[in-house]
Formats: C-alpha cells, sequence, structure tokens
C-alpha cells in the first residue's frame, strides 16, 4: 500500500451473520481489499427498541471475533453497523436557533423523547444537518437509540477486542454508500437485512425516510407489495401529489421480487444499483456476489470512516 494511503474497517451485525470489511482509501479513490462474514446461532439477536438485543453473548462475541480476526488487520477501530430495528433514523424540523451541536442535541432530545415516549436521560443520539434557513430554523436527519441497546453493543465489541468510534444503522449506511450515485431528485428503494427503505430526494436533499421491518417467509412478499404501496404514497404525498425524478432500488443480486413488486407498484421498472458500480474492488478480494451485497452496510460503514 501506498504512504498516504488510509485503512478503514467497517463491521455490520446482521439477523443472519455478521460482516467485516477493509477499505483502503487513497486519492479519491475507495478500493474493497478484504471482505468476509461468519454466521450468527438462531435467535441471537430479538427485536427490540428499549431492551438489550443480544440473547446469546458468547456466541455473539466469538462471531464477532471470528469476523475482524479474518481480516488478519492489527487495527481494532472500528466502524460498527446495527440492525434498523435497534433504532431510529427520521427527518425532523427544528425551528429553534442553535450554534452548537451540544445545543442541538439536547433540544432534539427533549422533543423527540416526548414525542416517542421516552426518557430523554437515557436516549443516544446523532444527526446531520440537511439545511440552515435566513431565520435559523433547520432540517435534519437524526438517528438515535435506547442507552440500553447501545451500551451493550459496545461492551460485547469491547469484549472482542475491538474499539467501535462510529455507530449506526444499516439503511443510512447503505444512503452513505449510495451517495455514490448521482441523484439529484427521486426515490431509492432499499430491501436489506429483512428491512425495507424508502428514501425521496429533492435538489439531492432527504425529503422523506422510512424503514419498516419486513420478516421473512411465506408473507413476506403480501408484506412488502402493502408496506411499498403504504411508503410510496406517503413519498408522493411529501412531495405534493407525484413522484417526480427518478427511482432506483437496490436488493440482493438475482432476486427479482423487489424489481417485479415495484414494477406492479409504480408501472415501470427501477434502475437497480449493483453493488460494483459503487466501490472498486481490489484484485485479490475472493467472495461471492451475494456475500458481497450481505457485507453493503459494513462497506457503507467504512466508507463514512475513511
Amino acid at each position: 500500500m501506498g504512504l498516504l494511503q488510509r485503512k478503514a474497517i467497517g463491521i455490520e451485525i446482521s439477523h443472519g451473520g455478521i460482516a467485516a470489511v477493509m477499505l483502503s482509501c487513497s486519492a479519491g479513490r475507495t478500493v474493497l481489499q478484504r471482505a468476509t462474514r461468519t454466521t450468527l446461532p438462531a435467535n441471537t439477536l430479538q427485536p427490540s427498541l428499549k431492551e438489550a438485543q443480544v440473547l446469546q453473548p458468547a456466541a455473539f462475541v466469538a462471531s464477532l471475533r471470528e469476523a475482524w480476526g479474518s481480516l488478519n488487520l492489527s487495527t481494532r477501530r472500528i466502524a460498527l453497523s446495527l440492525p434498523d430495528n435497534a433504532g431510529i433514523l427520521l427527518l425532523t424540523h427544528l425551528d429553534e436557533p442553535w450554534k452548537t451541536r451540544d445545543e442541538a442535541t439536547d433540544v432534539i432530545r427533549w422533543k423527540l423523547a416526548k414525542r416517542l415516549g421516552m426518557d430523554p436521560e437515557l436516549l443516544q443520539l446523532d444527526f446531520q444537518l440537511l439545511e440552515r434557513r435566513q431565520d435559523g430554523s433547520t432540517d435534519l436527519m437524526v438517528a438515535l437509540a435506547h442507552r440500553t441497546v447501545i451500551q451493550q453493543y459496545e461492551e460485547l465489541a469491547q469484549e472482542a477486542g475491538l474499539q467501535p468510534a462510529r455507530i449506526g444503522f444499516h439503511t443510512l449506511h447503505l444512503l452513505r454508500l449510495l451517495d455514490r450515485q448521482p441523484i439529484e431528485t427521486g426515490q431509492i428503494i432499499t430491501l436489506y437485512d429483512n428491512a425495507l427503505g424508502t428514501v425521496a430526494l429533492s435538489d439531492a436533499k432527504p425529503i422523506f425516510y422510512r424503514v419498516k421491518t419486513v420478516p421473512p417467509g411465506p408473507e413476506q412478499t403480501g408484506l412488502l407489495r402493502r408496506e411499498l404501496a403504504a411508503s410510496l404514497s406517503a413519498a408522493r404525498h411529501t412531495y405534493g401529489g407525484i413522484l417526480p425524478g427518478t427511482y432506483h432500488a437496490f436488493a440482493a443480486p438475482h432476486n427479482g421480487s423487489l424489481t417485479a413488486l415495484l414494477t406492479e407498484t409504480r408501472g415501470t421498472p427501477p434502475t437497480m444499483i449493483a453493488l460494483e458500480s459503487l466501490v472498486d474492488f481490489g484484485a485479490e478480494l475472493s467472495i461471492s456476489p451475494h456475500q458481497l451485497f450481505q457485507a453493503s452496510a459494513a462497506i457503507g460503514a467504512a466508507v463514512g470512516a475513511a
């Protein structure tokens, strides 16, 4: 590697396993150099916004240590991607002007805690400023989680010998990866780790965001159809009655169910986004296309940390 290359490690926790990746970044080029994935025993994770999610800590730590160890790196500082049901990602607006991130964080915490019926002292959150107006009001994308959930993941990562420097959710990290597509106005649909994400953009700014869990099984297609219709209807309302621009989808390769459902719902097929168009692959990378897709959130987390 060149002297000016940086390494970034991303690790994602999904319901079927743990993926770990290493990116190298230099001169505006990001290359996926290594990727690996380990499995998790069934029922290791439980969906919960307020309770600890990992039900089998010892097995979890062993899988996490194995995934990181397979990268053959000494770096222990990682960006961690958690299932979407570990927290909440939403768009919000603040009328109150603010000067510092701490000041804004306090206002957001109390506002959302009241709205969600949670103790504000138990909320951990981060935010991205989307727009600041002349009157001082702001539009924000906010990621928040209950302290109990985040602390368990942090403690188990540390038990595995790792240092989680950045923590986020899968769909947020997918959007960071998909930012590499030149989409100004349009919609992005993601289907990842049993979560359906819908994002509407206007002038490259998110104006609508929604994520819904769609458990696997015989009823998944029906659930996807209903959730797609509901999400696109809500996005259409946000735009003022139409769905302008282009629309894109990101889903597992060789899985045409989402394409078919979107074509049925929208009337035209979406532009499918391939992982290969978002990141370069190193010459020594050896992993199947499906396993690569299952590491997408880890790649997005590493991109954000690079």
